[in-house]
């Protein structure tokens, strides 16, 4: 522990991953935040005619399940990007079930900065973008409650407290965990968090 890392560094090897299906209203959405109209996310002729066959996501919609990521799971509250260097291999659909994924590959030890291996895959094993990232994590005051990647800790208040058992499994796990509230009262608060519509299982413990 250190003053830039208050909570510890992350740990080498450490993963997060979350979980989210992208609908059609996702590309509505985010044409009013970026402008992009690209006729292969509205128009359904021109994209079957298209190498990709059928309508697509932007691609910022595909990569933005990565910065819930490192926001709310690893390295944790208060990370922002400061440099991607990202491939995106695959189009996304609506309907796709995507997971994020982060991995640590480094973490400097006089600056609260994280190199991160990142992918998304769809539900049917493809992987729609990889590469990696780079983060910087600012401390912050007050109270901040959540899932602390770090610690495998739950913080009240963060989104993030309804929890299920269900996480980065298999892909009919990961589909049924997007697509449905569960309710079963049996979890393990280090191990998995909810938060929104996404779904975050630390794999910590399951690669030691």
């Amino acid at each position: 522990m250190n003053s830039c890392w208050p909570s510890g560094p992350p740990a080498i090897g450490a993963t997060a991953e979350l979980s989210r299906k992208v609908s059609a209203g996702d590309i509505s959405l985010f044409t009013q935040i970026s402008g992009d109209r690209n006729p292969l996310h509205y128009d359904a002729e021109a994209a079957k005619a298209s190498r990709f066959g059928e309508i697509v996501v932007q691609g910022g919609i595909t990569s933005a399940v990565l910065n819930a990521v490192v926001a709310e799971c690893l390295p944790g509250p208060g990370t922002v990007f400061l440099n991607v260097n990202w491939d995106f291999t695959a189009p996304v659909r609506p309907g796709d079930v995507i997971t994020g994924r982060v991995e640590v590959l480094e973490a400097r030890t006089d600056k609260p900065v994280t190199k991160l291996r990142t992918t998304v895959v769809r539900d049917d094993g493809t992987v729609a973008l990889k590469g990696t990232a780079v983060c910087y994590t600012m401390t912050l005051t007050g109270d901040h409650d959540g899932h602390d990647g770090r610690t495998g800790a739950h913080q009240k208040g963060r989104p993030g407290s309804d929890r299920g058992r269900h996480g980065g499994g298999d892909r009919a796990a990961r589909r049924g965990a997007a697509e449905q509230d569960h309710r079963e009262q049996r979890h393990d608060p280090a191990q998995h968090a909810r938060v929104g519509g996404l779904e975050y299982r630390d794999h910590r413990d399951e690669n030691e």
